[in-house]
């Protein structure tokens, strides 16, 4: 998928420096027996793309996860079943498909009939352990939407992918993508569907 690396990689570069004057700000963590071990030994590295999350939670390093939700099924429809947006809150799992039974507050991720925006910052994960799903989250985050062409056309989000994120209630949320089936006029939103695990975080 060389074309989704390229556009979170510029992505990346534009708000660098946001991301460096947060971490001045964030307090040293201290390591426990459960400390997680960020991949690169840099500790509470926040990536410093996509969207600012609206919950906050402990920082990566020696932080301790505990499964509160375990691989529930949930599906993200497109606009050609007739709705024309949807709410995802992952902390729960709840799928809102009027956008009117949910705060905008607490949707982690928001469907219209061409894109996805993301109520949090919203990665990639190179697997789907809670301590790669942080990884993800902290380190490989999208931009702050995605087009439906982006995904449907560029694979931005795909079958197999791990999507994760630091949610509006401060939990780590997984979702394991199992199917995107994209409408015949790809410039609006496919039917995703996955699971969705989510973890409490605690140091």
């Amino acid at each position: 998928m060389g074309k989704k690396d390229h556009d979170k990689g510029s992505s990346s570069t534009a708000s660098g420096d946001k991301a460096k004057n947060e971490e001045k700000d964030k307090p040293s963590p201290t390591p426990t027996e459960s400390e997680t071990g960020a991949d690169d030994g840099s500790g509470d590295t926040t990536g410093g793309t996509g969207t600012t999350p609206t919950g906050s939670a402990p920082p990566a390093e020696g932080a301790k996860y505990t499964k509160i939700v375990d691989s529930v099924p949930i599906t993200v429809r497109g606009p050609d079943s007739g709705l024309d947006s949807t709410y995802v809150d992952l902390d729960q799992p709840l799928v809102d498909p009027t956008s009117s039974q949910m705060d905008y507050d607490d949707a982690e991720l928001r469907i219209d009939g061409s894109s996805v925006s993301f109520g949090t910052s919203m990665g990639e994960a190179n697997g789907s352990t809670d301590k790669e799903c942080r990884a993800g989250a902290d380190q490989n985050p999208y931009t702050d939407s995605l087009s439906a062409e982006s995904i449907n056309r560029d694979e931005q989000i795909a079958k197999g992918d791990y999507l994760c994120t630091i949610t509006s209630d401060g939990n780590l949320a997984l979702w394991e993508v199992t199917e995107v089936k994209s409408p015949q006029d790809q410039d609006y939103m496919p039917d995703i569907r996955g699971t969705v695990t989510v973890w409490k975080i605690t140091t």
